[in-house]
This record gives C-alpha cells, structure tokens and sequence, in this order.
C-alpha cells in the first residue's frame, strides 16, 4: 500500500511539472523555430526541457513504485489534449484566467500535439496487469525441520545425485551405445 501512496504522490507532482515544461517548450518552438533559427543556440533552452518531459516520461511509464506514478499525469495530459477537441465551450467556463488564450499554459495552444502523444503513453503504460501486481519477496525454501532462505542467483548449486545419461546407459558400457562416427 505503501508503493501506490509514493505513486500517487509522484503522479499528482508529475502532472503540474510535465504540463508547464511541455507548454512552455512549444510555446519557445513555435515562437523561435523557423528554417533561419536551425543551430541557433536559443533553442537549446527549449530542447534541453523537451527531453527533460521525455525522460520523467520514460521514468514514470517503467517506475517500479506503482503505475498510479504514471496514470495520473497520463490522464491528465490525455484530459488536457482531448477536452477542447471534444468540447471546448464547456472547457472554456471552467478555465482559471491565467489558463485562458493567449498564454503559454494556454490548453488549445502549442501544448496540445504534445499531451496527445505524451498522455496516452503514459496512461496505456500503467494499465498492464502485471504493473499493479506486488513484486514477489525472496521464497524460503523448507529443508527439514527449519527453513533455509533460498542461495544468490550468483552461486552456482551442484545436483546432489549427478544426471544420468538418457535410457539409463552409461558411457562404460560400450555394447549398448551407438556411435554415429568413427575416426581412425
């Protein structure tokens, strides 16, 4: 329980961050960008918080602490990237100020290529069942009276009875082994 509260914490801080990082660098690529701006240095602000948003992006969709880390900013941007296409008169009544047109955190501006294409990897990446699952802990294996915690994949076990050959033959009984070939 406690992995999916530091998810949930993590995805409700992910969302405001990669939403202002993603609005912010489009709004400086769609300001800037132009045939004449390509090796400007002024862009490079830009790129370096693109591929910032790219790596928390990456890190929230393979988190191991809970796919909620995931699913919330992943809803959000998705909600975010479809509510004015769907309907943004009723998007527009609800709206603070100081996320109406004509700003950089506008939702109908630059930010909404971006939150189509981040969203729904974010929100498809914590729906696998196996993400929800909680890792196993290490199995103890019974032994007799006691238990007896399994040995480190690193360190090689002998069999204690070694393997015999298939059909029970051995390789000092020369009368019953075939060879397939002969040298000399």
């Amino acid at each position: 329980m406690l992995r999916h509260s530091l998810g949930l914490v993590a995805g409700l801080l992910a969302f405001p961050a990669l939403y202002a990082g993603i609005a912010w660098a489009a709004a400086e690529f769609e300001e800037q960008f132009s045939a004449d701006s390509l090796g400007d240095p002024s862009l490079l602000n830009a790129v370096a918080v693109i591929l910032a948003v790219g790596l928390v992006c990456a890190l929230l969709c393979g988190t191991r602490i809970s796919p909620l880390a995931a699913l919330l900013p992943g809803a959000g941007l998705l909600t975010a990237g479809l509510w004015p296409l769907i309907n943004y008169a009723s998007m527009e009544s609800v709206l603070p100020s100081w996320l109406q047109t004509d700003t950089t955190l506008d939702p109908v501006g630059p930010v909404l290529s971006m939150s189509l294409v981040l969203g729904p990897l974010l929100f498809v990446s914590a729906l696998a069942p196996s993400r929800w699952r909680r890792w196993p802990e290490e199995p103890e294996m019974e032994m007799g009276g006691g238990s007896v915690s399994r040995p480190p994949l690193t360190e090689r076990v002998e069999p204690a009875v070694a393997p015999r050959p298939i059909g029970g033959l051995t390789s000092d009984d020369p009368e019953r082994t075939t060879t397939p070939f002969q040298r000399g």
